[in-house]
């Protein structure tokens, strides 16, 4: 990712990429991001396998593995990562994100 997120941690990426829309054109083919229950299950199965947000980033599991642990399609959760390139665009043309709360929001799903 480009230096526009350079100041974000790998954990804070990979949420933000996970949860996040990063274009709100009705002409687009985006990914739909993770709800709230979807994020929860992959949370609670990086929990067990003790993995961080970013190691998603690093080596992501196989979509085969994702989609008959999690119920989501590998391959939806796949795309929503990597679309590093359409969040440093947003965070270059201001997007931000509430540093307080997320860092406090970033503990708890870290912590879990």
């Amino acid at each position: 990712m480009g230096t526009e997120t350079q100041h974000l941690t790998e954990d804070a990426k990979a949420i933000l990429l996970l949860c996040c829309h990063f274009n709100s054109g009705k002409n687009t083919k985006a990914e739909k991001p993770l709800s709230l229950g979807e994020y929860n299950r992959l949370a609670d199965w990086m929990v067990k396998g003790k993995l961080r947000p970013a190691d998603l980033l690093q080596s992501p599991p196989d979509t085969d593995t994702l989609g008959a642990a999690l119920n989501i399609d590998g391959l939806r959760i796949q795309g929503l990562l990597s679309r590093g390139a359409a969040m440093a665009l947003a965070w270059r043309n201001g997007a931000t994100v509430a540093s307080g709360s997320f860092a406090a929001v970033m503990n708890g799903i870290l912590r879990a």
